[in-house]
């Protein structure tokens, strides 16, 4: 009727804070911006506020409560949107060492929150990155153990062999784990590559002792006897390859 937007009402408030240049002027070889600033207008209460007299675009003054509903209520002072969706970022630096640590006690902190059904909560930064840090050496680990796996059924020309080979790798997590809770750390990205390595050392070790055990049985000697003998004259090449891996 009065063909008013919520635009244009936006718009008329705006104007005592508004300082768009009219014109620009030169001084001294520069372009200087001539605006117009008003005394910023107070609102005390609502009532004020409704009380506020603009101009429709037919020329007619009306009261701002004659046209809207005012209400008072808190609101962000920009809105940013991504993928067509309203968001708010939550920034900090951590301070800590232990960048892990803090992940996740504020993840903990976070799945405690009660959203509403359209509110989610989604995390970057550091902790996305290391995020995606482990679920890539995750996947580096498998693939390194079906490849090693693979080459070692081609080399020992069959599956028990390797089977019994990496049927050892269990024990490079415990072992890590097991590290980690002495020494009092976390499992972080430099854990996560450790472990990587580990796999690499257990298992050239593993084929050391098991390739000793099929020479000895191909030689006569039964299979307990076979892993006897390799146990014994392996032991010493096998801790000096680990004590010189992990000291390089």
């Amino acid at each position: 009727k009065l063909g008013l937007t919520a635009s244009q009402i936006s718009q008329a408030l705006m104007k005592e804070t508004s300082q768009a240049p009219l014109t620009t002027v030169k001084k001294d070889g520069k372009d200087l911006d001539v605006t117009i600033k008003t005394e910023e207008e107070t609102y005390k209460s609502v009532k004020d506020l409704e009380n506020k007299k603009i101009t429709t675009p037919t020329g007619q003054e009306v009261k701002i409560g004659d046209v809207a509903k005012v209400k008072e209520g808190t609101t962000s002072d920009t809105i940013s949107k991504r993928d067509g969706k309203i968001y708010a970022d939550v920034t900090a630096e951590v301070t800590s060492d232990n960048v892990t640590a803090v992940s996740v006690d504020v993840q903990k902190n976070i799945d405690k929150i009660e959203l509403p059904d359209n509110v989610t909560i989604d995390t970057g930064g550091v902790s996305a990155d290391i995020e995606d840090s482990f679920t890539k050496l995750g996947l580096a680990m498998l693939a390194a153990v079906a490849i090693v796996y693979l080459v070692l059924v081609i080399t020992f020309g069959g599956a028990l062999a390797p089977f019994a080979i990496l049927f050892s790798l269990p024990f490079t997590i415990i072992g890590a784990l097991v590290g980690l809770y002495v020494s009092g750390e976390t499992i972080s990205l430099n854990a996560m590559i450790g472990m990587l390595m580990l796999i690499g050392i257990v298992v050239t070790n593993a084929i050391v002792l098991i390739d000793r055990v099929i020479h000895k049985e191909a030689e006569g000697l039964s299979t307990r006897e076979a892993l006897l003998e390799a146990g014994s004259t392996r032991l010493r090449p096998i801790l000096m390859t680990a004590i010189a891996t992990i000291g390089a």
